[in-house]
């Protein structure tokens, strides 16, 4: 197994507990869904993250500079990241549904499939992302940074 799928599986298992940890405060409710366990979850975010490691990525360092991970149904995250040059954005989903991926500055949405190959959104110096999951969705979507390699 690479390093790369090593890191971000410990990076996916820490991401996990503390997905875990958000969605017990919330478990129980009336208007929430069936939270899923921490076993479900955490074979979920594999699956993504697996969705991402068979992605090509030529032109593109092997290592992301910023990773994480959440449940398909959740409401929103932003990710926000600024690197030198050119990089790329992959998003995975596992499970079923479909994950929102809005960036304001391009004017631009998105919809990933999950279960599905991984989406590629080459950007330059510096990304915002929205990434909302569907309230019918079920599973975990995993994003990466990738930077340009050197040439």
């Amino acid at each position: 197994m690479s390093r790369e799928v090593v890191a971000v599986r410990r990076a996916a298992a820490a991401g996990v507990v503390l997905l875990a940890a958000a969605t017990a405060c919330t478990a129980g409710t009336a208007n929430d869904p069936k939270i899923p366990d921490q076993g479900t979850l955490t074979r979920q975010a594999d699956q993504a993250l697996s969705l991402l490691a068979r992605s090509p990525h030529p032109g593109y360092a092997d290592q992301p500079t910023a990773s994480g991970q959440d449940r398909a149904d959740d409401k929103g995250r932003e990710v926000s990241e600024a690197v030198t040059g050119r990089a790329l954005f992959q998003i995975a989903c596992s499970g079923h549904g479909q994950v929102t991926v809005t960036m304001p500055q391009e004017q631009r949405s998105t919809l990933v499939d999950c279960g599905k190959a991984a989406t590629s959104v080459p950007f330059r110096g510096a990304l915002t992302a929205l990434v909302v999951g569907q309230r019918d969705s079920a599973g975990a979507y995993a994003w990466r940074i990738l930077p340009r390699r050197q040439q």
